[in-house]
């Protein structure tokens, strides 16, 4: 009986623990998820800023008041942007699909979209 009753409280602990990490696991996914919202919005403000200026600099060297060196470092500029979109683009994505695998939906969001059993 008092191995029965240790055993339980044993096992009412681990359920416990599972608990806590399915919550830990989910919550840090979901502030990982609007991190990385948050950096995507920042990348896409800073694209168009730089292709705002790349068109400007343009402008400005149609117009002659600005060089070719000009124009070069604003379409560096606007490539630099454009990797940045391009990684929080992809950080953002793999927030979403952590955040899927946290609560336990991510197998069925990969049937639904690319086929196969379901359960």
């Amino acid at each position: 009986m008092i191995q029965t009753q240790a055993e339980l409280k044993r096992q009412q602990a681990e359920v416990e623990d599972l608990k806590a990490q399915v919550y830990y696991d989910v919550r840090t996914a979901f502030l990982d998820l609007e991190a990385s919202r948050e950096q995507l919005e920042t990348a896409t403000r800073a694209r168009e800023l730089a292709a705002q200026q790349l068109e400007q600099t343009r402008d400005r060297f149609a117009a002659g008041v600005a060089n070719n060196i000009e124009v070069v470092q604003a379409q560096e500029a606007v490539a630099l942007a454009t990797d940045q979109f391009i990684s929080a683009s992809y950080d953002a994505s793999i927030a979403k699909a952590v955040l899927a695998q946290s609560i336990g939906t991510a197998e069925d969001a990969v049937r639904k979209y690319l086929g196969g059993p379901t359960q």
